[in-house]
């Protein structure tokens, strides 16, 4: 359910379990992971997970 749509409905947003994993596609080989509860964008994972060097930057 949107944040939009609980605010106009009234209606209390569930959270859940979301796992985030990041995975490299030619060996498919998992780089990175992270579990959490919640409600929340997936972007600000992403970004903490290659501020604490989890994910290796290629440039």
């Amino acid at each position: 359910m949107s944040y939009y749509y609980a605010k106009r409905s009234g209606k209390k947003r569930k959270s859940w379990i979301k796992m985030t994993v990041v995975v490299n596609v030619e060996s498919q080989m998992i780089l990175a992971e992270d579990v959490r509860r919640g409600l929340g964008n997936d972007g600000i994972i992403l970004r903490e997970m290659v501020e604490e060097g989890d994910i290796p930057v290629f440039y």
